[in-house]
């Protein structure tokens, strides 16, 4: 269930949630058809942006092309902006 609480303007979810909402965005992308996130690297403490994790691990089959990497990149950028982990 995703929370609606906030913390400096960002949405609350849990790290489950977090990482099903970056698997459905990474999933729009062909380029990244075999890859998924795994987990949520947590931050220690909150970022300038405001934002309590740093990035998500990516496991993919075979070797990540530049383009799959840029996207992958977007994806964790755009989540971080808008939702932090409870």
């Amino acid at each position: 269930m995703l929370t609606h609480a906030r913390i400096h303007g960002k949405q609350i979810l849990s790290e489950h949630d977090v990482l099903m909402l970056l698997n459905f965005e990474l999933s729009a992308y062909e380029e990244c058809a075999d890859c998924h996130f795994t987990s949520v690297r947590p931050a220690e403490g909150v970022d300038e942006s405001g934002c309590n994790w740093r990035g998500a691990d990516l496991q993919g089959e075979g070797q990540a092309t530049d383009a799959a990497r840029r996207i992958t990149r977007q994806v964790v950028e755009e989540v971080r902006d808008t939702y932090n982990v409870a």
